[in-house]
């Protein structure tokens, strides 16, 4: 079992995820509890007729699952065949499901501290602030050259290389200290699609 850092809210929303391996995850796909439950009917049914490689123990780990999730309030699902990812902000509720067969759990995510929505946890950055760029449709030389004059900034290589582009789809960062400064940023950059993240430590 891996134990991972979260360094930002999942979805914007949830501090901490567990990642299960299980045989039967598609039927975790989506919102709806009701739709897992008559899924799994479904499987089950398969499995009567010996029309599956599944075992029966892997739709009863499946149903533990399950059992889980409709006593929690709040969590979200991610399916990637052969894992289901659950994010949920109680830690109690990483607990139940890892307890259900700690062989089965690939990995789990916890926060240091607790994060809020707009921050991201870097403990050797020291910047104020971590903003993301969105797609870009010129280059922008002028503030690159701007940028390598002032110490309160730091643009990634990935974020130049976005910057020098007559075009790109945007993901790279760049770092920066101060409010003001990020205004600048802002005015230099306008018509980019800024993500801003306060840094925590």
């Amino acid at each position: 079992m891996q134990i991972n850092t979260t360094k930002k809210l999942y979805k914007g929303k949830y501090q901490y995820n567990i990642v299960l391996v299980c045989a039967f995850s598609h039927v975790f796909r989506g919102p709806d509890s009701n739709a897992y439950f008559n899924r799994i009917n479904r499987e089950e049914k398969l499995l009567n007729t010996n029309n599956t490689w599944r075992s029966p123990l892997d739709l009863a780990y499946t149903m533990e699952i399950y059992n889980k999730l409709a006593d929690m309030d709040d969590y979200s699902t991610r399916v990637e065949f052969p894992t289901v990812t659950i994010y949920t902000n109680e830690y109690s509720n990483i607990i139940r499901l890892r307890d259900i067969n700690v062989d089965k759990v690939r990995s789990i995510s916890m926060p240091p501290a607790n994060l809020t929505a707009g921050t991201v946890y870097m403990p050797t950055m020291n910047y104020e602030f971590r903003v993301t760029i969105g797609r870009t449709e010129k280059q922008y030389l002028d503030f690159l050259e701007w940028a390598d004059a002032i110490n309160k900034l730091r643009v990634t290589n990935g974020c130049r290389e976005m910057l020098l582009q007559q075009a790109s789809y945007g993901g790279g960062h760049f770092y920066v200290t101060g409010e003001n400064m990020l205004l600048m940023c802002k005015m230099q950059l306008a018509g980019i699609k800024l993500t801003v993240d306060r840094i925590v430590h």
